[in-house]
Parts: structure tokens; C-alpha cells; sequence
């Protein structure tokens, strides 16, 4: 089925479409209620070693994308006519990208609860056409005031960043790991000043679960609303770093609808329902050749970001986000 600008006046043909997908969109929603732990996201508890060895190969994984329809049975994109399977979008994509919507939204609820959380930040992104090796950074978050602290424990090892809403005006402290932390003093920096931004594709203050959440949601819901042309599948029992999740791969038709993608992967936990994992594709060079699907996905990856050994409401205090806390190495 395509997706055609609706009419002032509709046909019989039109209206039992309507209701196909209607009905459709029902039993999708009654399969996901019935399918994910309606159980709040995390729980008290002292934050887990962390085994970067095992990280670093579950982050690592793969999927097979599995049509909706083998679920759901919606209708066959075989039945299209042949001038417009190439870019049709199935009632089956509409409905994946409104389960992958609803899950979110879920799960920021659940996270606006929660006061702060720590975790282990895996972050791999594609610096000016170069992919970076995949840094682990213990992370620390607190939600109002929006506070993040950071500590590599790869990469740049025991670099420190330190960022509190509305404190040192709005500057991020930072020092750097290795024998330079010996020499070099703490600097104050712009988030989003040239500096900062030198080895990151976003600045800190954009770092954390919410964030990501709601950059995903409002981009669904935009995509939704104006009905852009996108496949989306769900895989329902991936596993990344030993947590269940929903795996939605998106792939877009046409470069207007996202300059910025061609491709992202999400890995929604299922207790959480948060985006534990995300993996962005950007679109090829018009000149390149790939010998596989496989190839393309590993020259275009620019971001990878996972979220593992989560842990919420650890009431964590204003010392834990205090350049003076004698935990940390910032000088003064």
C-alpha cells in the first residue's frame, strides 16, 4: 500500500483502507502492551564493575531485520504496483515507526522520574571522514540541574569532563588523560566552541538518555506527520550487552527527508524502554562503489553510541559534580 495525500472526498476502496490500517495499528498496539515489562526503569544499587573487553564485543552486534508482516500480517508489499515498489512505504514501515515511537515516549516518561543515573557511555563517531576508535567513559547524570561528569576509561584514559547547568557560565571543565594530565591544567571551554567540538559530533550538553530520547521522539513524530518515505523494521529479541531488546532499522528512500542519515539502528530495551544502543549511517559518495550492504554500513557509520551497567536514582550529590571532589583530577 502507498501512502497518498488524503482527499476531500474518499472512495469505498479508500475507506476500507482506512480501516485496514486502523485495525492493524490495534493489534500492533495490544502485541506491544502484551509484550514489554511494565516495570519501572532501574532500581537502586551500587554500579557494577565494568569488563570493557566484554563491552567492546557487545557492542559489536548484528542484525537481520525481519519484516513486521511476519508478525502482524499487514499488507503484502508484493501487491504493490511495479512503478511504485521502489519507494513505497508498507502499512508495515507506518506501523513499526509508531511502535518505535510509542516505546520511546514510554520510556521518557519513566525516565523523568528517575533523578539521576550512572553508566558505562561506549562512544564511536566519524570525525572529519575518519571513524575514531570506540572510547568506554564512565558517565554520571543528574537531571535537574542538568549535570554530567565523564571519565574515560579508554582512548584519551583518565580524561575528565565536568559540565553543570548554569555554573562557570554555562563553560564545561576538562583535562586531559595520560602523562598530559601532569602537565596540562584544567581549561573551562564553550560547549560548542571549536575546541570542545574538535573530537565530538555533539557538544556535552547534549549527552545522556533524555536527550537522546528526545531528539529520536520528535524526529519520529516529524517523520510521521508528514508521512516521509521510510522503511522500518523490527527485530524483536536482539541482545546487547546482555540486556533484551526491541532493534528498529530505519532505512530512508530519499535524501530530502534526511540529509543528515541514510540509516539508523535502535536498540530499545525492553525492561527500560530507553535506547540502550544507536547507530547512525550517513549516505555514501555519489562516486562510491560497495560490494555489499555490509560495506556500505561500515564505510557510512558515523555514530555509535551505547548505554550499558545502567543504573538510576543513585541519588548521586552536588559533590559528585564539584571539580574539588578529591575523587577526581581536575587542578585547580
Amino acid at each position: 500500500m502507498t501512502w497518498v495525500r488524503r482527499r476531500d472526498s474518499q472512495g469505498p476502496s479508500q475507506k476500507r483502507s482506512i480501516i485496514l490500517a486502523g485495525l492493524t495499528l490495534a493489534v500492533a498496539t495490544g502485541y506491544l502492551y502484551l509484550n514489554f515489562e511494565p516495570t519501572p526503569a532501574g532500581a537502586d544499587g551500587k554500579v557494577k564493575a565494568v569488563d570493557v573487553t566484554r563491552l567492546a564485543l557487545a557492542t559489536r552486534a548484528t542484525t537481520k531485520p525481519v519484516s513486521l508482516s511476519a508478525v502482524l500480517n499487514p499488507p503484502a508489499a508484493a501487491k504493490l504496483p511495479a512503478e511504485q515498489k521502489t519507494f513505497a512505504v508498507t502499512e508495515a514501515d507506518r506501523i513499526a515507526l509508531l511502535m518505535n515511537l510509542t516505546l520511546l515516549e514510554q520510556g521518557r516518561r519513566r525516565l523523568a522520574d528517575a533523578s539521576d543515573y550512572t553508566c558505562t557511555f561506549f562512544k564511536q563517531e566519524r570525525i572529519d571522514a575518519e571513524l575514531s576508535d570506540g572510547q568506554f567513559i564512565e558517565l554520571k547524570m543528574r537531571h535537574k540541574p542538568f549535570s554530567v561528569y565523564m571519565k574515560w576509561l579508554s582512548g584519551d584514559k583518565g580524561r575528565e569532563v565536568l559540565y553543570v547547568d548554569g555554573t562557570d557560565e554555562n563553560r564545561m571543565t576538562v583535562h586531559p588523560g595520560g602523562w598530559k594530565a601532569r602537565l596540562v591544567p584544567a581549561l573551562k571551554l564553550d560547549p560548542d566552541g571549536s575546541l570542545a567540538m574538535r573530537e565530538s559530533r555533539h557538544p556535552v550538553t547534549m549527552v545522556g538518555l533524555v536527550k537522546l530520547c528526545d531528539e529520536i521522539v520528535n524526529r519520529r513524530k516529524n517523520e510521521l506527520d508528514h508521512r516521509h518515505p521510510i522503511r522500518c523494521r523490527l527485530v524483536e529479541n536482539e541482545v546487547v550487552n546482555e540486556r533484551t531488546c526491541y532493534c528498529f532499522v530505519s532505512t530512508y528512500l530519499d535524501r530530502k527527508t534526511s540529509e543528515e542519515y541514510r540509516k539508523s539502528i535502535q536498540y530499545i530495551d525492553k525492561e527500560f524502554l530507553l535506547p540502550v544502543c544507536v547507530k547512525n549511517y550517513a549516505w555514501p559518495d555519489s562516486k562510491q562503489t560497495f560490494a555489499n550492504d555490509s560495506a556500505l554500513d561500515e564505510s557510512t557509520l558515523v555514530e555509535h553510541y551505547a548505554y550499558s551497567e545502567l543504573q538510576f536514582n543513585q541519588q548521586l550529590a552536588s559533590e559528585d559534580f564539584d571539580r574539588a571532589n578529591k575523587a577526581y583530577g581536575f587542578r585547580r
